[in-house]
This record gives C-alpha cells, structure tokens and sequence, in this order.
C-alpha cells in the first residue's frame, strides 16, 4: 500500500524495458486500491480512464500465448467489477464479473499449472455458492457456477501452492482465504490460527492490519483488535486507508472509550469521500454521545445518518433504521457494545442483577433475552445460551429487530458443531423465513452457507 514508491518503480521499470507489461498490470492494481478504499468520485474519474487505457492495452498488446495474457485480462475486469460496487453501478459490476469469470477459467484450462488464476477463480466461486435461490438463475444464464466447498478448496490448493508465479500473489491469497474463511465457511478459531501460523505482517503491511482488525471486531477480539492498530507502523508513505479510523474508533467505542471513539470516528467522516459505512459510523457517534450524556449531539448525528451516505450494506441500513427508532435502553447498549468487544466480564456484572421482567418494553425484553445468551455462548457456555436464544426465537420471530434470527442463526451452529445435522438444518432454514430488516443480507447469507456445509455442498 505503498502506492506513490510502488507507480515510481513501475514508470522506472517501463522506461527500461518499454515493451515490458507487467508495470501497466502493477498500476492498475494501484488504482484499484485508491478507488476501492476511498470512493472519491474525483479520483474515480481520473483513476478508471487510465485503468481503462492500461485494460486496453494489455488486451491489444499483451502475449496470448502467455498464461499472463488472459489473468491479467481477468484480474483486470474483476477489480473493475469491485470498483463498480463500490460506485453504485452494479448491472455494470455484474457482466465485469462475468468477464473476470470466463477470461480466468479459460486461462485455467489452457494452463492448469498456473497458480494465479485459481485465488481469483477460487474467491469468485465461493461467492457464487453463497448466492440466494432467488439469484441463482442469474448465475446461470450467465453461465457460472460454484460451490463455497468448491471454491474454498481452490483457495487452499494456491495458498500452498510453491511455484514462483503463485508465491508473487501468495498475500492476496492468504487475505482473500481469510475473509471467507472467516465469514463464509465461520471458521473464527481456524482463521486467527492460520494469521498467526502465516506470519501475517501486521507491523509494516497496511492491508493486513486493515483486514485483522475488521475480523477482531467481528470475532469480539477487542484488546487483539487494539493491538494490532497500536502496533501498525503508520507513516506518509501508505496509502491513507480511511477505514482504519472507523476500526479505531470502533474497536474505543467498544470498551466504552467513549472520547478516544469519537476522535477516530469524526476523522473517519471528514476525510472518507464515500457512501459505504458511512451511516454505520454516524450510528456509532450517535451512540457515543448519547452515552456521554449530550441528547442534542446524540440526535444531530442521527440526523446526518438520514441524509449522508447510501443503504446497500446491511450495516448501513441498520443504521438508518436506527436512527429512526426510540433511543436503546443504556444499560443494554453498554452491555452490547461491551459484548462487541469481547469485554464478556464486564456486560456480565452489568446484567447480573437485572431479569427480564426489569424492562416495560417488548423489544427491550427480547435484546435482554439475546444479550444474556450472546454472553453465554461466547464465553463457552453453549448450554447455558441455548434457553435464552430459543426464548428470543418464540418472542421475536415475527419482530423487525434482528435478535430473532441471529439467535436461529446460532442455535444452527451450536447445533451443526454438536452434529445434530437436522436440527441445524431446521434453525438456518428458520433464518431464511423470518422478515428480520435490520441484518437480512448478510444473516441469511451465513444461513445459506450454514445450509450447505451441513448437506455437504
């Protein structure tokens, strides 16, 4: 993430050996970076005018008979794609996958000795294993298909894969095995064993910091989280990821550093150009100051949720239906930022004295129901968590709140690790049926992925 030193050796290299490639495939990769994480529209234009030319010319002047030819095309067109999300253009999105698809499976065939291709092509078809029944015949009328086993088997033949050209994009490999590892196959434990076994480079390279401490936030690794942005050696020659002031500022507001949070996560907003999580992180000072006791901040903050930013990920509509909503009860919303955080003693010591007949209102209730067992079944104490979970599918399964089914959701799990194969089967499948609004996307992507692990797809 080095851009600036990384397009300065890039233009010496093309000076050198002007017919040389490779730097135009390099550059592209840089630009992506820059639109992809900061969303500036300003930079977008300038940035896909020269990605583009660069695509251009790989395609018309490259070597077809090299295996380079048609994954530097694929690599290309599936960044593009990403890009596309990122900028609302997703039919645009959907026919560069595509693209990236076929151009990558060709080379696959006509070289099955070329490692590159498969961390792409095994990304790509994890995702499309995941897709919805609903998205499926899209998937095949434009001819692709895949499996999360499938796809992540890929992943694990390249990342031990020893040949020079699959050692060049062993990092990409590594990340890409890890997120979906992580979120699609939910394998927490495995995938930090695996950071730690890889040697991930949480010192001096930027995307993998990015990318652990978006999994402790998301594994209730709080203090892990902290110490890996405190250890990251930040300076002027990284590219500015802004998102790491929104993990920062998270991984604050998470322990109730309630000063610290609002530090990382206003610099987030003034400098982040974007749309993506941007209401996610005005919920979080919203939060923040209505914990610190300012109403009129609290609601100012709220206001903007409902005029900045976009709604397409799950976490931005949450927000924005949030901010709609009552303010949370205190007591519950420190006990969940704490339980975020991985803080599990002390959001215990808070409700230790409080039952659920203490709170008037139903929705109150069920988040008490679904803290108390969040509680228990990160602490390790499955059979503890289980009433409370069941208690919160019965009350809140026909509730707009998300308690209900993230509660089905791991009852699925408990049940899947326990073998209780049909059990598990019933509780993903009642994920997929409830009319939760809050985290739909992205629970009932765990769901279906939960449904196929467990009949073996």
């Amino acid at each position: 993430m080095k851009i600036d030193s990384g397009m300065e050796l890039a233009a010496q290299e093309q000076k050198v050996h002007p017919g040389n490639l490779i730097p135009s495939l390099v550059e592209n990769e840089a630009d992506f970076f820059v639109m992809f994480f900061s969303e500036d529209p300003s930079l977008y234009q300038v940035r896909m005018v020269q990605f583009d030319r660069r695509l251009r010319q790989l395609e018309s002047e490259g070597d077809a008979k090299s295996p380079w030819y048609l994954f530097s095309l694929g690599a290309g067109y599936f960044q593009r794609a990403l890009i596309c999300i990122k900028f609302q253009e997703n039919w645009t999105a959907a026919w560069e996958f595509r693209k990236a698809y076929f151009l990558l499976r060709t080379n696959a065939e006509r070289f099955p000795g070329f490692a590159p291709d498969h961390y792409l092509l095994g990304g790509m078809e994890t995702v499309i294993g995941t897709l919805p029944g609903a998205y499926k015949w899209a998937s095949e009328i434009m001819g692709m298909s895949g499996t999360i086993g499938g796809g992540m088997k890929e992943l694990r033949n390249f990342i031990q894969d020893s040949s020079t050209a699959g050692k060049i994009f062993r990092l990409e490999g590594n990340l890409y095995y890890a997120y979906l590892d992580f979120f699609i196959e939910n394998k927490h434990q495995e995938v930090f064993r695996f950071i730690r076994e890889h040697h991930f480079d949480l010192k001096e390279n930027e995307l993998s910091v990015f990318l652990v401490a978006n999994l402790s936030i998301n594994r209730q690794q709080g203090e892990y989280g902290l110490g890996v942005m405190k250890g990251f050696r930040m300076d002027n020659s990284y590219f500015p990821i802004p998102f790491l002031e929104d993990e920062f500022g998270t991984l604050e507001l998470d322990r109730l550093q309630l000063d610290s949070a609002d530090f990382y996560l206003t610099r987030f907003i003034r400098s982040f150009r974007g749309k993506f999580y941007l209401r996610d992180a005005l919920l979080k000072l919203s939060r923040s100051e209505y914990l610190n006791g300012d109403l009129v901040l609290a609601n100012q903050f709220r206001a903007l949720i409902r005029v900045r930013g976009n709604a397409e990920t799950d976490a931005d509509k949450a927000a924005l239906r949030e901010s709609r909503a009552r303010w949370p009860n205190i007591l519950l919303l420190k006990a969940r930022l704490l339980c975020d955080g991985g803080y599990f003693q002390r959001a215990t010591d808070l409700l230790k004295n409080v039952q659920v007949t203490d709170f008037s209102l139903q929705g109150d209730k069920l988040e008490y129901a679904y803290r108390m067992a969040r509680l228990y079944d990160l602490e390790g104490k499955s059979s503890l968590a289980i009433p409370f979970y069941s208690a919160t599918v019965r009350m809140g399964s026909d509730r707009p709140e998300y308690f209900a089914a993230r509660s089905a959701l791991e009852l699925g799990e408990i049940y899947e690790r326990a073998g209780k194969s049909t059990l598990a089967l019933s509780f993903y499948r009642q994920v997929l049926e409830m009319n939760e609004q809050e985290y739909k996307n992205s629970l009932d992507q765990r769901a279906r992925a939960g449904i196929n692990r467990v009949i073996g797809k």
